[in-house]
């Protein structure tokens, strides 16, 4: 009895299969965390080539990162300059709005019932990186199939994203 190998980035009860791409045996599992890695990570690149902030130079706050553990070294595989994390733990010394005032973007992953001080130029898992999301799986299903890597991990997850980026016009932040 043969059992099917499972590749996959990180432990998550909300698993993606991505059907037919390794042959019978074999089945390649993303997450839904991963997906929404790619999409946010897009569109924070989509938003500071629209800011005009030079590659490389770009500096981000993420608010809860443990809800997107990958998201910090993807956009750093993405060529983002800094990265500075904030948990709700650290609300009472430095506010959200006061550490986001001295960076390019903030990536607010907080429970939005939870917001205290909704930020309204932040980027959030909102409809459209939902959306993103699953345009992302297309792609990456069709790399994997054609082999482009073989384990779905930061890299691929990074290659994802800039791959997102280059399908978003001028101006958008992600695809439409």
């Amino acid at each position: 009895m043969s059992t099917s190998h499972i590749r996959d980035e990180v432990s998550s009860r909300s698993a993606i299969l991505l059907p037919d791409v390794d042959g019978p045996n074999n089945v390649t599992c993303t997450t839904e965390v991963g997906a929404i890695t790619v999409a946010l990570a897009a569109a924070v690149m989509s938003t500071l080539a629209n800011r005009g902030v030079p590659g490389g130079s770009g500096c981000v706050v993420i608010a809860c990162p443990e809800r997107a553990p990958l998201l910090g070294p993807v956009l750093l595989e993405c060529g983002i300059g800094s990265i500075t994390s904030w948990n709700t733990r650290d609300a009472q010394d430095f506010s959200l709005r006061r550490v986001s005032s001295h960076n390019d973007i903030l990536v607010d992953l907080r429970v939005p019932e939870h917001l205290d001080d909704e930020i309204e130029w932040a980027i959030t898992a909102g409809p459209d990186v939902m959306s993103a999301a699953a345009a992302s799986l297309a792609g990456l299903s069709v790399a994997l199939r054609k082999e482009m890597f073989s384990r779905i991990d930061t890299p691929a997850l990074a290659a994802c994203a800039r791959a997102l980026v280059l399908q978003t016009a001028p101006g958008d932040v992600l695809p439409t």
